[in-house]
């Protein structure tokens, strides 16, 4: 599938016009992604959730994918490239493994420097996954196609021309490219488009809640944009 990414035109840019100067450490959280490159082999890639870090102390991340080689017991050690993404700030650092203290952790220095990077909050990832959504209120249920997402909503395009109305309440659900099931998202439609020739319906939606659902999809945009894919 060819997964392409561009800025966001929508009026939410996030932190734009932050004072990047003013960051004086890394607000990592707990459950949030870092991308690790191992400095021992480039080629490797760890995508890792957070799950505590200790300012001059340490980094402790659960150990999930090595992407490029499945082979999970490959011994890391060293140095490593590091990346992490939050509220529009993508944050780059240099670090070194230690010894994990449990199996399946991931063990790094707290960086003593990194360089902060401003992006959009929300980026747009071009995409084509088919999808299932329907009315809160009537549970009436359509089968369309997402054409482009983000953290913050998606664009989903409908055969026909269907009544909808800005502030209607939707639930969404679909598989991600990276085999992760969104299900039962809640949305707001923001926007609505009718083409009569091609007899479609486009409407935006703004993601509400769960949670757990919403991470999914934040977590394959931002590797869509560390990738820069």
């Amino acid at each position: 599938m060819q997964i392409t990414s561009q800025n966001d035109n929508a009026t939410e840019t996030g932190s734009e016009g932050f004072d990047l100067d003013s960051i004086n450490k890394i607000p990592f959280q707990l459950g949030g992604m870092l991308i690790i490159k191992p400095g021992s082999n480039p080629a490797q890639t760890l995508k890792v959730k957070v799950v505590g870090a200790m300012e001059n102390g340490f980094i402790l991340a659960e150990r999930r994918t090595l992407e490029a080689d499945d082979r999970l017991t490959t011994p890391i050690d060293g140095d490593a490239s590091c990346s992490y993404l939050c509220e529009g700030i993508l944050y780059k650092f240099r670090s070194n493994f230690h010894a994990p203290p449990f199996q399946n952790v991931v063990c790094l220095q707290y960086p003593s420097a990194f360089e902060p990077i401003q992006v959009r909050r929300y980026r747009r990832v071009k995409v084509n996954l088919e999808a299932e959504s329907k009315k809160v209120e009537d549970e009436e249920i359509f089968n369309g196609e997402i054409k482009d997402i983000s953290d913050g909503g998606c664009l989903v395009e409908l055969a026909g021309l269907v009544k909808m109305l800005k502030g209607d309440m939707m639930e969404i659900t679909f598989m991600l490219p990276d085999n992760q099931l969104v299900d039962g998202l809640q949305c707001t439609v923001v926007n609505v488009r009718y083409f009569d020739e091609l007899q479609k319906t486009r409407f935006g939606l703004s993601f509400v809640e769960p949670e757990t659902e919403i991470r999914k999809v934040r977590e394959f945009c931002e590797m869509c944009l560390y990738l820069k894919v």
